[in-house]
Parts: structure tokens; sequence; C-alpha cells
């Protein structure tokens, strides 16, 4: 948690003074990849504000703010719907009692950092209608050519780390020459093949199922927010 809370601060600190469009990247260098790392620390940094006794709290509230709002300003849509979809598991598996506490606490960072943002940050926001509209486009189509790559090597796949190269042969007029597929499962049945890809399958499975396993055994507040993500 202070490690993802010190890659947000060195964020804020280095990028907000930039000109331009906001969109925060840290030292990882892409917003999405930001905005999942610190998606990660969000349920342990609630964890730890529940677990604390003291000004202790007052260190793991601190954190939460900078990590959320830092999230915030990744504007990775992906990492805002996967928080929205972890808070809501978490409230519904969460006794009654404690709710409505963790939504106070939640409530007031989220409105915190809305605030701040709306003020200071959003003139700068590079959410526009046509950025929505080219990032969904992108989507498809990063999807689209993943599928046929899958159905041209699906035994073995193009190799590990492959994925730019061989997405250059397939769509070379297409406006970006993406790194990433943008969809971990298409991906590593891209690179992989059939076999690596349902052994990612079987490991999310095995996961999903260990957690499961992990909140009807201890299914304490603390627990169920670690694991919500």
């Amino acid at each position: 948690v202070l490690a993802a809370a010190g890659v947000a601060m060195w964020s804020l600190i280095h990028d907000l003074p930039q000109g331009g469009p906001l969109r925060l990247t840290s030292t990882l260098g892409n917003a999405n990849a930001l905005g999942g790392f610190l998606l990660l620390a969000v349920p342990m940094a609630v964890s730890q504000f529940m677990l604390a006794i003291g000004r202790w709290r007052a260190l793991w509230a601190a954190c939460m703010a900078v990590i959320g709002f830092t999230l915030f300003l990744t504007f990775s849509y992906t990492a805002w719907v996967a928080l929205i979809v972890a808070t809501i598991a978490a409230l519904v598996m969460m006794p009654n009692a404690r709710r409505a506490h963790v939504v106070g606490v939640l409530g007031a960072v989220l409105v915190v950092g809305a605030i701040v943002a709306g003020f200071a940050l959003l003139p700068r926001s590079p959410v526009t209608k046509e950025h929505l509209a080219t990032s969904f486009h992108q989507r498809v189509g990063f999807n689209t050519v993943s599928l046929r790559m899958v159905g041209d090597a699906w035994a073995l796949g193009f190799g590990p780390g492959s994925y730019q190269s061989v997405f250059a042969r397939y769509a070379p007029n297409f406006n970006e020459q993406p790194k990433y597929a943008h969809n971990e499962y298409l991906q590593m049945f891209a690179e992989g093949g059939v076999a690596a890809g349902l052994l990612f399958l079987a490991f999310a499975g095995l996961a999903l199922r260990a957690i499961v396993r992990v909140v009807r055994q201890r299914p304490s507040d603390v627990t169920i927010v670690g694991v919500a993500i």
C-alpha cells in the first residue's frame, strides 16, 4: 500500500505540472497499467484502515485518498469499472452492521477526490466524445484482429511477446500498432495457443474458487475487502 501511495504521489508531483491533456502514467509509463496497479492497492488500503487504531487510521486514510485520486486521473475506464464492481461485491458480502461505515469512508474519499478533480483538473481531461468513440473502435479492432490471430495459430500461438509484430502483419494500415490486445484472454490464446489459453483460464478459475473458500471459512470484513478485487 505504501509503495502504491508512493507511485501515486510521484505521479501527482511529476505528471500534473505537465501541460496538455491530463492522463497520469507515473513510473509505469502507461495510464492503464498504472490504473491496474493502483486498483490492486485500493482494497488493501481499505483493509489496513479498518484494522488500524488511533492515529494510524489517518495514515491509511491519506493513502486511500492519494491512491484513489491518482486512479481517477488515469482515466482508465476498465480500472474505474473494476473498482466499482469490487466495491459492490465487498458490500454485498459484508455484514450489514459494517456496511454503513465502509460506505461512508469510501464515499468521503471519492467525493473529496471528485470535487478537487472537477474544479482543478478536469479542464485538461482527455475524455471527449471523440476520444470515447476512437477508443471504442480501437478496442473492437484489436479484438477482431486478435480473433483472426487465434484462428490462424490456435495450436501453438505466435510466441510470447509477439503480439505487436504479428498485429502489424494482419492490420498494417491500422491507426495504432499495439503491444497489447487490451484483452488478456485473447492475447494469451494468440501468443501461447490453446494450451496456454486454457491454463490461464484454469488459473483464473482456481483463484476464484480459492477466494470463495476463504470468504466462506473466514467471513470477516477485512477478508471480504481483501479478496473483493
